[in-house]
């Protein structure tokens, strides 16, 4: 039994004629006729009794036409359904994010724009370090990874850049590289070199490992080495160990 055989009898069902379903089905009455007697042989029973003005449902065939029918239509919304996640416009999305990446405004902006756009897409929030976030989407269990920086690259994830941000240095007043500059106005500009003999206040764990291949490897010259980091277990006090002389704390311009 195949869909066109039930598309054939509902058709038939409907119109209560051969020769009529069959226009309304674009073929001839011949084939029709012979479709629907290799169903009533499958099935065992007739669907039809026939007289010279048409046709009529037997017992059987007004409780196959109800089953039928419900066949069709869930097979048509069932289509509809797998056109429209094929498309992105129906389905789940899994969207992973680094907690420093989430505090960036631009996240939560694409996040609500795509949610307004695709309303029938439930989207799930996941937060995770770079490296789980690179090894979920290798298995299987993100979509999309939002994050600072590629900690591994694999064959099979694409990277996409969405901004490129400026980094900023805080330093505590009367620290010497500030020497000559007021402390209003536009700030400064300080080489990676003259930060060389500094110690640096990063976040501890996989933020410090995300930042540091793009922040210190400009430094880490035979040159130029700097000196040991300061780890904090949190972003927000950085400020303060500056403020105690403790170290340089590096961050993004927002």
């Amino acid at each position: 039994m195949e869909l066109r055989h039930l598309r054939y009898f509902v058709m038939v069902a409907e119109e209560r004629h051969f020769t009529r379903a069959a226009a309304r089905l674009n073929m001839q009455q011949p084939p029709l006729s012979q479709q629907i007697r290799a169903l009533e042989d499958e099935l065992g029973f007739e669907l039809f009794r026939r007289h010279p003005k048409g046709v009529d449902l037997t017992a059987g065939g007004q409780v196959f036409l109800h089953e039928a029918q419900g066949i069709l239509a869930r097979v048509e919304e069932g289509a509809q359904k797998a056109a429209r996640a094929a498309h992105g416009i129906e389905g789940q999305l899994a969207v992973g994010f680094t907690s420093s990446a989430a505090a960036h405004p631009l996240i939560p902006r694409i996040i609500r724009a795509y949610r307004e756009r695709f309303p029938g897409v439930a989207v799930s929030l996941k937060e995770g370090s770079a490296q789980e976030l690179t090894e979920a989407a290798i298995e299987g269990g993100v979509d999309v990874g939002i994050l600072r920086a590629p900690v591994s690259r694999h064959p099979g994830i694409e990277f996409h850049r969405l901004l490129n941000e400026p980094m900023l240095l805080t330093l505590p007043v009367g620290h010497p590289l500030l020497a000559g500059h007021q402390p209003v106005g536009e700030a400064p500009v300080i080489s990676l070199k003259a930060l060389a003999c500094e110690s640096f206040i990063w976040c501890a764990g996989p933020v410090l490992r995300a930042c540091t291949p793009t922040s210190s490897r400009p430094a880490s010259t035979p040159a130029s080495t700097p000196a040991s980091p300061s780890k904090s277990s949190a972003c927000s006090p950085t400020s303060a160990w500056s403020r105690r002389g403790r170290g340089c704390p590096s961050c993004r311009r927002r």
